[in-house]
C-alpha cells in the first residue's frame, strides 16, 4: 500500500511520454523523485521489452545525465541509455503475465 500510495499523491497525468514494446503505460507525477510510471503486461506470458522516456516532451533533458529508473516492488535499480542528444532514456524490463511493475524516475 505504501508505494500505490505514493503514486495515487503524485496525481495522474493522461499523456505519459513514454513507450514501450507493447507494454500500456501510464504516468504519475511530473517531477523526479514524484513521477512514476506503471508499466503493465496485458499477455498471457512475460514479456520482455524496452520502455523509453521522452525527456524532451517531460522537459528534463537538462537533467538526463543525472536521473535514474527504480523499480519498486521489488525494489531495484534499473540500468538505464540515454540517447545522445539526452531526449530520451531507455531502460529494459522484464514483466510477469498480466502484471505491472511501477517504475519511479529519480
Amino acid at each position: 500500500m505504501p508505494v500505490m500510495r505514493r503514486v495515487a499523491e503524485a496525481g495522474y497525468r493522461f499523456v505519459p511520454h513514454a513507450r514501450g514494446d507493447g507494454f500500456w503505460i501510464e504516468r504519475f507525477g511530473d517531477k523526479p523523485g514524484k513521477m512514476f510510471l506503471t508499466v503493465w503486461n496485458g499477455s498471457k506470458r512475460r514479456k520482455r521489452g524496452d520502455v523509453t522516456i521522452d525527456l524532451a516532451a517531460l522537459g528534463l533533458t537538462e537533467r538526463a545525465k543525472e536521473l535514474t529508473v527504480r523499480q519498486l516492488h521489488p525494489d531495484r535499480e534499473i540500468a538505464v541509455r540515454r540517447s545522445r542528444n539526452g531526449r530520451r532514456l531507455t531502460c529494459a524490463l522484464s514483466v510477469g503475465a498480466e502484471r505491472t511493475v511501477v517504475l519511479e524516475v529519480r
